[in-house]
């Protein structure tokens, strides 16, 4: 349930979601379509760059656990609508 990456169908490339970019703590710079830090080490000349209010800074420590926290819970939630068991897994 916590898979951090998926392949895009129309590239082919392996994209990374929010939670591995959570889980990494700070923007890596590389313009990461599911960046929550709102790209902020994008380097500004990078042409078509558009740097946006993240849900986090880079280095938030108690934000990342914020959401990661909400990240979990909405998994939770989304695993008792399918009926799946809670066993040790």
């Amino acid at each position: 349930m916590n898979k951090t990456t998926y392949k895009d169908p129309a590239t082919g490339f392996t994209v990374f979601n929010e939670l591995s970019h959570l889980r990494r703590g700070k923007c890596c710079g590389n313009m990461c379509r599911h960046c929550p830090y709102g790209y902020e080490n994008v380097k500004s000349s990078v042409e078509g760059t558009n740097k946006c209010d993240g849900k986090v800074k880079s280095g938030d420590v108690g934000g990342v656990q914020k959401i990661l926290g909400e990240i979990g819970a909405l998994q939770t939630l989304h695993r008792l609508e399918k009926g799946e068991s809670f066993a040790e897994e």
